[in-house]
């Protein structure tokens, strides 16, 4: 029986994702990631329909994003802070663009590597 676990490096620039997964033969690390790179700990809200951008697409694309959304960056040392934005109508605690964050690892990594 195969058991998996996974880490998350959880960084102010940078996430990084690994799968440790333990059967009888031993423990193997897979390092989960899209083109091999760690996902860019960027989120981008629209400012107009609240349509959620994250990672890499955020990366390199920010400087057309930044006209119509919403980015946000070091989001992680903003945790624990009374620290809200309004986007689209919406309030976003430094918790809530977390969550955001981390579903869209969880979406691209079930999508891309069939976990």
């Amino acid at each position: 029986m195969q058991k998996s676990h996974f880490g998350i490096d959880f960084g102010t620039t940078n996430t990084a994702v690994v799968q440790i997964l333990v059967d009888e033969h031993g423990t193997k690390t897979r390092y989960c990631s899209i083109d091999d790179r760690p996902f860019s700990s960027l989120v981008a809200i629209n400012k107009n329909d609240g349509t959620v951008i994250f990672g890499r697409k955020v990366k390199d694309k920010r400087q057309q994003l930044a006209r119509d959304h919403y980015i946000f960056s070091s989001f992680k040392s903003r945790l624990g802070k009374d620290d809200d934005i309004e986007v689209a109508g919406q309030k976003y605690a430094p918790r809530d663009i977390t969550a955001l964050f981390l579903k869209g690892i969880k979406e691209t990594l079930k999508i891309n590597m069939g976990l």
